[in-house]
C-alpha cells in the first residue's frame, strides 16, 4: 500500500482504527468470476482500481494526539456504519450504496467511546461543589466554563478545518485520476483505430472491423464508468464530509450544553450558523462536482460522435478494399496454373496417349502372335478367337475413345462450372461485403460489368477446350480405321488358311474312313462266311461223338471233312478281295493331295514354275545391271527385294515354289505382292460384284424416292485466331498428323500418339504364315503318304500271315477229328484216378498243420504267464519310487487291470483253441463233401441234366465210404485238444491269483505315508487357495470401484465447460425425447453413482485398515420428496397489489389456491394437488432409482480374514499329524528324509513336533506372501482414492450445470405449448380485424347505414376486449410457468446442494487414509515454511484444529439467498418494470428483495470448495435467466397490448369521423 497521507500541520489519521469507516472509504476487494455475467460490470471496475482506493492509513508517532483523533474518529464511524453490503452493480461494489445501519442513532458519550473518566468533564459538579463555594471560586468557576466553552468552540472548528483540509486532497487526486485516466485512454483509442489505417485493411475481416467498435464501445463505456466513479467518489466525499461535520456539531452541542455556559438556544443558534456554513461548502462543492461532469460527459458524446464517424469511413474504405481484392482475386485465381493449364487435363491426355500405346502395343502383339499361330497349331476356332480378340480390342479401342474423350468433355465442362463458380463466388463475396458494411448492394449490371472479362474468358478456355476434344475424337476415329485395316486382312488370312489344312485334314481323313470301311465291309463278309461253314462241321462232330455205332461214324466222316475243305476256300477268297481294296487306297490318296496343291497355291500367288515375265527379267538381268542397281528398291534393312521370299520359296523339303507377284508394299494398305494373299477365287470375285451390284441398286432406288440437295464441295475455309488477326486453316482429321494443345506455351506440342503400322511386321507374319502354310502343306503330305503307304504294306501284311495263320490252323483240323471219337474216354477215367489221389494228400497235409499250430498255441499261452508273472513283480519293486496317491492307485488299477486282462485272455484263449479245434473238424468234413459234390454222374446214368457228368455211380459210392473213416478220426482229435485247453487255464488261474496277492500286501504301508503327505500338501494348498480367493474378491472390489469412477468421469466428460455456451446451445427436442431427458436427469446419475463410490470406497478402505478417519455412512434422500411451499404474499406488496390492477390480476395465477373460499377447503384442495405432484415425480425416477446399489457390509478386515484361514488350517494340519503318529507303532516310515520317493521339502520327520514346525514354516511364508500382494494392492486403492478426489473436482460443474439447464427447458417447453396457442388466437383475432378494417367504408357516415356501422363497432369491441383478454391471460401463464419452475429450480438446488454435501463430507479423500512413508516424504517442511507458519501462529493466523477422527475441518459455508426465485420475487419484477419500463435486466435483479440463506456447516477443502463455486455460479447464471425471461415476457406481451390500444384509438377516431361527417 502507498505512504500516508500528509495533512495541514503534520497531521494525519488513521482509518484502521476502526473497521467501519476503513471499510466506507477504502474500495472493497471484488471476488468475481470469469464467466459470471453477474460481475461483468464489476469485474470492468476492478480493472481499473487506482492506488487511492486501495490506499492504507499508518500509525502517528505521537501517541498522545493519535488518542485524541481516534476518539474523533470512533465517534464518528457510528454514523458512518460497518460491514460490507454486496450485491451487484458500481455503488454495491464500492461500499457507497448505504452508509450504515447506524444512521440516526445518537452516538454514545466521548468520553463513555473513549474509555476516559468522567471525572475529567465534571469538575464542577458533584462532591467537589462544597469546596468551591468555601473558597470563593464561582467566579474562576464561570471563568473556566467560559475558557472551556470557547475552546470548545475553537477545537471542533480547528476539527472541521482539519477534515476539509484532509478532504480537499482526495477531491484534487479523484480529479487528477480521472483526467490521467481519460487521456491514457485516448493513445489506447487511437491506437485501436490505428488498425483500420489502409495497410491494415486487406488482413482484416468485418468481424475484426465489429470488434474494433466494440471495443471503442468498451473503452467509451469504461470512459463513462470512470466519470460516473469521480461522480460517487465526490459525492461520497460531501457525504463523509456532512458526516463528520455533522458529528463534529453534536459533539459541540452536547459539549457545550454539559459545560452549561450558554443557554440551549444560543447553543443552537450557533450551531445553525455553523452547519449553514458546512452546507454552502458542500453546495459549492457539488455545484462544481455537476459543472465539470456535465463538461466530460458533453465531451464523450462528441467523441462517441467523431468516433462513430471516422469508423463508418474507415468501414467504407475496407469495403472498397475488400472489393478491389476479390475482383483481384478472382482474376488470379482464374489466371493461376490450376485454372490455366489445370493438371488434370494433362494427366487426362497423358492418360489417352499411354492408352494409345497400350492399345497399338497389345494390337501389334495381336498382329505377332500370328508368327506362332501357324498350322498345325492354326484351327478354324483359334482363327475364329484371335480375330474376336481383335473385334473385342476394336470396341475396347473405340469405348476407349468415347469415354476418354468424353471423360475429357466432361472436364472442360466441370473445369468451366468450377471457374464460374470462381465468378460467382467473387460477386457472392461482393454483395456480402456489402451486407456487413451496410453499403449499397451493387446491382447486377453492375456484377454483370464486373465479371465480364472473366467470363470471355472461361468461355475462351471453354471453346477451346471442346474443340481440342473434338479434334481428337475424330482423329482417333480415324486412326482406329487405320489400324484395323491390317488386322482384319490377317484374319482372313488366317481364316482362310486354317479352313484349308482343315479341308485338307478332312478329305485325307474321309478317304481313309472309306478305306477302313471297304476293309470292314470285307471282313465282315468273310466272318459271316465263315461262322456259316464252321456252323456246318461243329453238326457233323456232335453226330460223330453222339453216335453209338461204328458204321453210323464211318459214314458221317466224309461229309465233316467236306465242310473243312469249304472253310479254307473262304479263307483264300477274302485275301485277294483285300489286297485288291489296298492298292485303289494308295493311288486314290496321291491324286487327292495333288489336287489340294493345285488348289492351295494360286491363292497363296505361287507357282510349281517361273512365270514369263521373271523370265524375261533373267535374260534382260545380264545386259542392264546397272539400271537394275539403281532400280531396285530398298527396304528398311538395305537387303534387296531377291531371291528368297520375294522370287521364290525354298521348303524344307527342297521344293522350290516360284512367286507369281514380287511387288514389295510400302503400305499396309495396298494389295500388292505378299498383301494379296490369299487370292479370292472365282466364285468370291462374282459373289462380291453380284453384293456391290444389288447395293448401287438400292442406293439409286432410295435417291429416287427422297432425293436431298447435293451438298456444296467442301471449300478451304479459314477460321480467325485470337485476336492478333492471324488465320490458320480449318482442322481436317488425319490419322498421321495429332491435334495441337491450344493451351500449350509453346503452341506446338501434340495431344495425340502418331501409331504408324510397320509394313515389315505384317509382311514378315504374312511370310510366316505363307511358309507355315507351305511347309504344313509339304509335311501333311508326306505324313499323309508316308501313313498311306504303311496302311496299304500293314493291311497286305495282315492279310497274308492271316490266310497263312488260318492254313496253319486248318491243317490238323481232319486228323483231330478222327482222334477225337475213340481216345476221349481212356483219358477221362485217368484224370478221375489222379484226382482222387490229390485230394487225399491235401486232408494230410491240412491235418498236419493243425496240430502244428495246436500246439503254437500252447506254447503262447505259457508264455503270456511268464508275462504277467515279471510284469506283478516289477510293479512291486516301483512302490519305492511313487510320490503320490494317484501313483499308487495308478499302480494298484493296472496290477488288477493285469490280473483281469491275463485272466481274460486266458479265456479268450481257450475259447480260440475250442474254437480252432471245431473249425478244423468241419474243414475237413467241407473239403470231403466239396470233393464227393463235384463227382458229377453222366446224364443218361441219372446225373443232373446239363452238368456234363462223367463218373459212374458204384466209383463215386466208394469215394464216399473213405472219406467217412477220415471224418471220426477227425472228431477225436478234437476233443483232446479241448480237454488239455481247460486243464492248462486252471493252472494260469490259480499262479496269477497268487501274484496279485503278493501285491496288494507290499502296498498298503506306502499308501498310508504317501496319503498323510498329500493330506498336509492339500491342506497348504487350500489355504493358499482361500488366500489367493480373499485377494481376488478384494481386486473385484477395486475393479468395481474402478467400473463405477470410469462411469463418473463419463458423465461428467459429456457436459460442456462453457455456462453460456450451454445455455444457447439448448435445442428443444419432441416431448418423448424431452420426456426421457427430464426423466433420466444427470443430475440424479452423477448422485447415484457418488453414492456407490462412497460406499464402495469406504468398505474396501476399512477392509484394508488404511483409514485413519472416522466415517459413518448416513442414509441419503436423492429425491426430495416434494417441493416446499412458497411463501405468502410479503404485506409490503399487499398494498401496492390492490393498487395496482395489473398485480391484482396476475395473483390469482401465481397463488391459486390462496382464492379458493375458506381455509379448511384450501388445505383440503391443496392435499390432492400435492399427492398429485408426489405421484407425478415418483413414476418419474423410479427406473433410474431402481439402479441405486445397497450397501454390502464386509465383516472383519483382511488381515483377520487370513489369520482366521490360517488358524482353521493349523488346526487342521495337526490332526492329521497328530492321528498319523498315533496309527504308526512299530512300522517304519517308507517316507522319511532320504527315500529314494521324497525331496528336501516332501517327507516325513520321525517326530511330531518336528512336522508341526515343518508345518508351521509353511503356513508362515503363504500369510507373509498374502499381506505382501494385499500391500500391493493398497497402493492401488490410494491411486484410486486420489483419482476419486480429482473426480470429485469435476462433478459439481456437470451437476448444478444439469439442474439448471433441465429447468430451463422445462420452462421453455410449457411456455412454447402457450406461445402456440397464442400464436393461433392473434391469427384469427388478426383476421379479424383486417376483415372490419375492410368493412369500414365512408358509406357508413350516412345515418341510415347508422346501425350497421354500430353492429360493426360491437364487433370490434368484442375482438378487441377478447383480444386483450387472451393477450393478458397468456402472458399470465408464461409468468406463471417462469414462477414455478425459478421455484422448482430454487427448491432442488437447495435439495441437491445439501445431498452432494452430504456425500462430499462422507466419500473417502487421500487425506482420510493412514500415512505412508511416502506421504511422510511429501509433507516435510523446509525452514523457511516452518518460519512462516510460526510466524502465522504468533499473529494468531494458524490453521485450524481438525475434528477428532475427521481429516478437514469444518466450515460454515453461506447459504443461498431467499426469495430470489418464485412469486414473490416474479411480483417484484414485474411491479419495478410497471413502474420503470425502461429498466434493465441488470437493475432489475437489484430491486429483488432477499433474505440470507440458512448456512451449511460441511468439511472445509477443495472439491466443497469447487462444489460451492460452481453452485454459486450456475445459480447466479440462472438467476439472470430467469428476470431475463420475465422481462422479456412482460414486454413482448405488453407490446402487443400497445399495438391493439393503438388500434383501437386509431378505430374510434376513424368512427367518430364517420359519425360526424
Amino acid at each position: 500500500r502507498g505512504e500516508p497521507l500528509t495533512m495541514a500541520e503534520g497531521r494525519s489519521l488513521d482509518f484502521h482504527a476502526t473497521s467501519s469507516l476503513s471499510q466506507a472509504l477504502m474500495a472493497k476487494p471484488v471476488s468475481y468470476a470469469k464467466d459470471n455475467l453477474g460481475n461483468r460490470e464489476a469485474l470492468g471496475k476492478a480493472k481499473h482500481r487506482t492506488e487511492v482506493a486501495d490506499m492504507g492509513w499508518k500509525e502517528r508517532k505521537e501517541k498522545e494526539q493519535a488518542e485524541a483523533e481516534v476518539r474523533y474518529l470512533t465517534k464518528t464511524a457510528w454514523h458512518i456504519g460497518s460491514g460490507y453490503n454486496y450485491g451487484v452493480g458500481l455503488t454495491d461494489q464500492h461500499g457507497w450504496n448505504s452508509v450504515g445501519s447506524n444512521l440516526g442513532v445518537a452516538p454514545p458519550r466521548l468520553y463513555e467511546y473513549a474509555g476516559l473518566t468522567v471525572r475529567e468533564f465534571t469538575k464542577t459538579s458533584g462532591p467537589f461543589m462544597q469546596d468551591q463555594r468555601k473558597d470563593e471560586r464561582i467566579g474562576d468557576m464561570m471563568t473556566s466554563k467560559r475558557e472551556r466553552h470557547d475552546a470548545a468552540k475553537a477545537n471542533t472548528s480547528k476539527n472541521i478545518k482539519l477534515i476539509n483540509e484532509f478532504l480537499e486532497p482526495y477531491v484534487v487526486e479523484y480529479m487528477n485520476r480521472v483526467k490521467n485516466k481519460l487521456k491514457e485512454d485516448e493513445s489506447a483509442i487511437e491506437e485501436l483505430f490505428m488498425q483500420l489505417n489502409d495497410e491494415f485493411l486487406t488482413s482484416i475481416d468485418m468481424a475484426k472491423i465489429q470488434g474494433i467498435w466494440v471495443e471503442y464501445q468498451e473503452h467509451s463505456s469504461l470512459r463513462e464508468a470512470w466519470i460516473a466513479e469521480f461522480e460517487e467518489q465526490t459525492e461520497q466525499l460531501e457525504i463523509q464530509r456532512g458526516a463528520l461535520v455533522q458529528n463534529e456539531l453534536k459533539s459541540l452541542g452536547l459539549i457545550l450544553l454539559d459545560i452549561a455556559h450558554e443557554l440551549r438556544g444560543p447553543i443552537e443558534r450557533y450551531l445553525e450558523e455553523e452547519a449553514y456554513t458546512q452546507n454552502h461548502v458542500i453546495l459549492n462543492n457539488r455545484r462544481a462536482y455537476a459543472d465539470i461532469i456535465q463538461r466530460l460527459r458533453v465531451h464523450e458524446i462528441e467523441r462517441d460522435k467523431k468516433a462513430r464517424s471516422r469508423w463508418e469511413l474507415r468501414k467504407v474504405a475496407w469495403y472498397d478494399t475488400l472489393h478491389d481484392r476479390a475482383v483481384a482475386k478472382c482474376k488470379a485465381t482464374l489466371e493461376s496454373k490450376s485454372y490455366s493449364q489445370p493438371k488434370k487435363r494433362d494427366t487426362l491426355y497423358g492418360a489417352l496417349r499411354s492408352q494409345q500405346t497400350i492399345l497399338f502395343e497389345r494390337r501389334l502383339n495381336m498382329w505377332l502372335d500370328l508368327q506362332s499361330l501357324i498350322p498345325p497349331s492354326l484351327t478354324v476356332d483359334k482363327a475364329k478367337t484371335w480375330m474376336d480378340n481383335l473385334q473385342a480390342l476394336d470396341a475396347e479401342q473405340e469405348l476407349e475413345i468415347k469415354q476418354r474423350c468424353g471423360a475429357i468433355r466432361k472436364f472442360e465442362i466441370e473445369h468451366h462450372e468450377e471457374s464460374k463458380k470462381v465468378i460467382e463466388s467473387m460477386k457472392k463475396e461482393l454483395k456480402g461485403y456489402a451486407e456487413m458494411t451496410d453499403a449499397e448492394m451493387p446491382s447486377e449490371q453492375e456484377l454483370q460489368e464486373t465479371s465480364a472479362e472473366f467470363e470471355a474468358l472461361i468461355n475462351k478456355r471453354k471453346e477451346l477446350g471442346l474443340e481440342a476434344v473434338r479434334q481428337c475424337s475424330e482423329t482417333l476415329v480415324l486412326q482406329l480405321d487405320y489400324l484395323k485395316s491390317p488386322g482384319l486382312e490377317l484374319g482372313r488370312l488366317i481364316n482362310v488358311m486354317a479352313k484349308i489344312c482343315e479341308d485338307q485334314d478332312d478329305k485325307v481323313k474321309g478317304m481313309r474312313s472309306n478305306h477302313r470301311a471297304e476293309m470292314e465291309k470285307l471282313k465282315e463278309e468273310n466272318l459271316s462266311a465263315e461262322i456259316r461253314l464252321e456252323d456246318e462241321f461243329e453238326y457233323w462232330m456232335t453226330q460223330m461223338r453222339q453216335d453209338k455205332s461204328p458204321e453210323s461214324l464211318t459214314e458221317k466222316l466224309p461229309l465233316a471233312l467236306d465242310a473243312l475243305d469249304k472253310i479254307k476256300g473262304e479263307y483264300r477268297r477274302y485275301y485277294e478281295a483285300g489286297m485288291e481294296e489296298t492298292r485303289n487306297f494308295e493311288e486314290k490318296m496321291s491324286s487327292q493331295l495333288q489336287e489340294i496343291d493345285d488348289l492351295i497355291l494360286p491363292r497363296l500367288g505361287l507357282s510349281r514354275e517361273v512365270v514369263d515375265q521373271e523370265e524375261r527379267a533373267e535374260e534382260e538381268k545380264g545386259e542392264k545391271e546397272g539400271e537394275e542397281e539403281a532400280d531396285s528398291l530398298l527396304l528398311d534393312d538395305d537387303e534387296t527385294a531377291v531371291g528368297e521370299e520375294f522370287e521364290y520359296v525354298t521348303l524344307e523339303s527342297s521344293r522350290r515354289l516360284f512367286v507369281q507377284d514380287r511387288s514389295v508394299p510400302t503400305h499396309p494398305h495396298h494389295a500388292v505382292g505378299i498383301l494379296q494373299i490369299p487370292r479370292k477365287l472365282q466364285a468370291e470375285i462374282e459373289e462380291e460384284e453380284r453384293l456391290a451390284a444389288e447395293r448401287a441398286q438400292q442406293e439409286r432406288e432410295a435417291e429416287e424416292e427422297d432425293p436431298e440437295p447435293q451438298a456444296p464441295k467442301p471449300e478451304e475455309e479459314e477460321e480467325e485466331a485470337g485476336g492478333d488477326g492471324e488465320k490458320k486453316p480449318k482442322f481436317v482429321a488425319n490419322a498421321m498428323e495429332s491435334p495441337l494443345n491450344p493451351f500449350s506455351p509453346w503452341g506446338n506440342e501434340p495431344l495425340l500418339e502418331v501409331l504408324e503400322i510397320p509394313v515389315a511386321s505384317i509382311v514378315a507374319v504374312r511370310r510366316t504364315q505363307r511358309r507355315g502354310m507351305l511347309e504344313y502343306k509339304s509335311r501333311h503330305d508326306s505324313e499323309a503318304l508316308k501313313v498311306t503307304d504303311e496302311t496299304v504294306k500293314s493291311e497286305q501284311e495282315n492279310l497274308t500271315v492271316e490266310l497263312d495263320e488260318r492254313l496253319r490252323r486248318w491243317a490238323p483240323r481232319p486228323g483231330q477229328a478222327e482222334m477225337d471219337v475213340y481216345e476221349v474216354r481212356d483219358t477221362q477215367l485217368r484224370q478221375h484216378e489222379a484226382r482222387r489221389d490229390r485230394h487225399i494228400g491235401a486232408l494230410s497235409m491240412r491235418a498236419a498243420a493243425q496240430q502244428t499250430q495246436f500246439s503254437s498255441m500252447i506254447a503262447e499261452a505259457e508264455n503270456a504267464l511268464l508275462e504277467h508273472r515279471e510284469a506283478q513283480r516289477s510293479r512291486v519293486e516301483s512302490l519305492s519310487q511313487a510320490t503320490n496317491t494317484s501313483q499308487l492307485a495308478n499302480y494298484q488299477r493296472l496290477a488288477k487291470l493285469e490280473y483281469s486282462s491275463f485272466l481274460e485272455a486266458a479265456g479268450e484263449r481257450l475259447e480260440t483253441l475250442r474254437a480252432f479245434a471245431g473249425e478244423a473238424l468241419q474243414g475237413l468234413k467241407r473239403m470231403n463233401k466239396q470233393f464227393l459234390d463235384s463227382c458229377l454222374v453222366f446224364e443218361e446214368l441219372g446225373g443232373p441234366a446239363g452238368k456234363g457228368g462223367l463218373y459212374n455211380s458204384e466209383e463215386v459210392s466208394a469215394y464216399r465210404q473213405y472219406l467217412d473213416e477220415l471224418d471220426a478220426d477227425a472228431a477225436e482229435r478234437q476233443l483232446e485238444w479241448i480237454k488239455y485247453g481247460e486243464e492248462l487255464l486252471e493252472g494260469h488261474k490259480k499262479a496269477a491269483g497268487e501274484e496279485l496277492e503278493k501285491f496288494q500286501s507290499s502296498i498298503a504301508h506306502v499308501e498310508t505315508d504317501i496319503k498323510l503327505l498329500e493330506s498336509v500338501d492339500k491342506e497348504i494348498r487350500s489355504c493358499s487357495l482361500m488366500q489367493q480367493q480373499e485377494i481376488q474378491m478384494c481386486e473385484a472390489r477395486m475393479e468395481a470401484v474402478e467400473g463405477k469412477l470410469v462411469e463418473l468421469e463419463g458423465l461428467c466428460a459429456g457436459v460442456p465447460m462453457s455456462f453460456t455456451e450451454s445455455y444457447k446451445s439448448i435445442q428443444l427436442e419432441e416431448e418423448e425425447e424431452e420426456e426421457k431427458y427430464q426423466s433420466r436427469p444427470l443430475s440424479l446419475c452423477l448422485l447415484i453413482c457418488l453414492e456407490s463410490i462412497r460406499w464402495r470406497i469406504l468398505q474396501m478402505v476399512k477392509y484394508t485398515e488404511c483409514l485413519q478417519s472416522d466415517i459413518q455412512l448416513a442414509e441419503i434422500e436423492l429425491v426430495p420428496p416434494q417441493l416446499l411451499p412458497q411463501p405468502d404474499v410479503p404485506e409490503e406488496l399487499e398494498q401496492l397489489m390492490e393498487e395496482s390492477e395489473y398485480l391484482s390480476k396476475l395473483k390469482p395465477f401465481l397463488w391459486p389456491k390462496k382464492e379458493q373460499e375458506g381455509g379448511e377447503g384450501e388445505e383440503t384442495e391443496a392435499a390432492p394437488a400435492e399427492a398429485e405432484s408426489e405421484a407425478h415425480e415418483a413414476p418419474r425416477y423410479a427406473e433410474l432409482l431402481s439402479s441405486r446399489e445397497m450397501a454390502e457390509e464386509l465383516e472383519g478386515t483382511f488381515k483377520e480374514a487370513i489369520d482366521k484361514i490360517q488358524e482353521k488350517q493349523r488346526d487342521l494340519l495337526l490332526q492329521l499329524v497328530s492321528s498319523y503318529f498315533d496309527n504308526l507303532g512299530e512300522r517304519e516310515i517308507t517316507r522319511k528324509a532320504g527315500a529314494p520317493a521324497t525331496t528336501s521339502d516332501r517327507f516325513i520327520p520321525e517326530k511330531l513336533e518336528d512336522f508341526t514346525a515343518k508345518n508351521e514354516a509353511r503356513l508362515t511364508e503363504l500369510r507373509e506372501s498374502a499381506m505382501l500382494n494385499m500391500q500391493k494392492k493398497v497402493r492401488s486403492l490410494r491411486s484410486i482414492v486420489a483419482r476419486i478426489s480429482t473426480a470429485m473436482g469435476k462433478v459439481p460443474n456437470a451437476f448444478f450445470q444439469n439442474i439448471a439447464e433441465r429447468a430451463r427447458r422445462r420452462s421453455r417447453l410449457l411456455r412454447k405449448s402457450v406461445e402456440a396457442r397464442f400464436a393461433e388466437e392473434k391469427e384469427k383475432w388478426m383476421e379479424l380485424r383486417e376483415e372490419n378494417s375492410v368493412k369500414l367504408k365512408p358509406s357508413l357516415g350516412n345515418t341510415n347505414a347508422r346501425a350497421e356501422l354500430d353492429a360493426l363497432c360491437n364487433v370490434e369491441e368484442e375482438r378487441h376486449r377478447r383480444a386483450n383478454a387472451i393477450t393478458d391471460e397468456s402472458m399470465f401463464e408464461s409468468i406463471k410457468i417462469e414462477s414455478d419452475e425459478s421455484w422448482s429450480f430454487y427448491c432442488e438446488m437447495l435439495y441437491a446442494t445439501r445431498a452432494l454435501l452430504l456425500l462430499y463430507d462422507t466419500i473417502v479423500q487421500p487425506a482420510d487414509l493412514v500415512p505412508t512413508d511416502e506421504d511422510v516424504i511429501a509433507v516435510r517442511k523446509s525452514l523457511l515454511t516452518n518460519m512462516r507458519e510460526h510466524v502465522k501462529s504468533k499473529e494468531g493466523m494458524a490453521t485450524r484444529e481438525l475434528p477428532a477422527g475427521k481429516a478437514f475441518p469444518v466450515k460454515s459455508w453461506k447459504g443461498m439467498q431467499v426469495g430470489e426465485f418464485g412469486a414473490n420475487a416474479v411480483l417484484q419484477l414485474v411491479l419495478a418494470i410497471e413502474k420503470d419500463s425502461s429498466i434493465t435486466s441488470r437493475e432489475l435483479i437489484s430491486r429483488v428483495r432477499t433474505e440470507a440463506g440458512e448456512e451449511l456447516e460441511t468439511n472445509d477443502s477443495m472439491n466443497h470448495a469447487v462444489a460451492f463455486k460452481m453452485r454459486d455460479r450456475n445459480y447466479s447464471q440462472f438467476r439472470l435467466h430467469f428476470v431475463t425471461q420475465v422481462e422479456k415476457i412482460l414486454r413482448e406481451f405488453s407490446s402487443v397490448i400497445r399495438e391493439e390500444k393503438r388500434w383501437a384509438t386509431n378505430w374510434s377516431s376513424l368512427v367518430q369521423s364517420l359519425k360526424n361527417s
